[in-house]
């Protein structure tokens, strides 16, 4: 479950809720229903490399006005948006063009935004909602990414690391979001 459980009854139907985040695993055990925390990225894909960092600021994902791109066109040339764009997100797609940004619209392999991470200085995402999945790469890449406050789900992960006490965001993935812990939690959720 990635948002808030609205439909309980039909959430009480499943043996088991899987949450991606620990503000919805919450708000599921809150209704007394069996969850399980089952998320994770590739951590042997995701690896940082010694590239140069030429991007100061890249932000992944798709155009649209709960990603809030326009909210950091500001940063103009120094800026790296990828994705794609949606029907209502012209607004956003748009202003970082207006402000210079550097901008690759579409869908891309994997191993083309692995590049683009390993590129970046920073990554930021602006998003209002969603854009887990980046945070989880971009830690497993060893970047601590700047979120949005407002987005709960998000900035719960690099909460998470910052209490953790691992000494990296990537030692802080590899222990707790990788994609051996991600299948770990979904066979435990068959199993339980």
């Amino acid at each position: 479950l990635t948002t808030e459980p609205h439909n309980i009854e039909n959430l009480k139907k499943l043996d088991v809720v899987y949450c991606e985040s620990t503000p919805i695993y919450e708000a599921v055990k809150a209704q007394g229903l069996h969850a399980i925390k089952a998320f994770g990225t590739d951590v042997d894909f995701y690896n940082p490399s010694n590239s140069i960092k030429d991007i100061k600021y890249l932000c992944i994902g798709t155009f649209s006005p709960w990603k809030r791109q326009r909210s950091i066109a500001h940063l103009s040339r120094d800026l790296y948006c990828v994705g794609t764009i949606q029907p209502d997100g012209q607004e956003d797609y748009q202003a970082v063009v207006n402000a210079g940004a550097i901008i690759q619209v579409g869908y891309f392999p994997p191993q083309h935004i692995r590049e683009l991470y390993r590129r970046a200085q920073n990554v930021v995402i602006p998003a209002i909602h969603g854009s887990e999945r980046t945070c989880l790469e971009a830690m497993a890449m060893n970047i601590l990414p700047t979120v949005n406050p407002e987005n709960k789900r998000t900035i719960s992960y690099v909460e998470e690391y910052i209490k953790s006490g691992y000494f990296t965001p990537r030692d802080f993935v590899i222990a707790n979001y990788s994609h051996r812990t991600y299948a770990d939690a979904l066979l435990r959720g068959v199993n339980e």
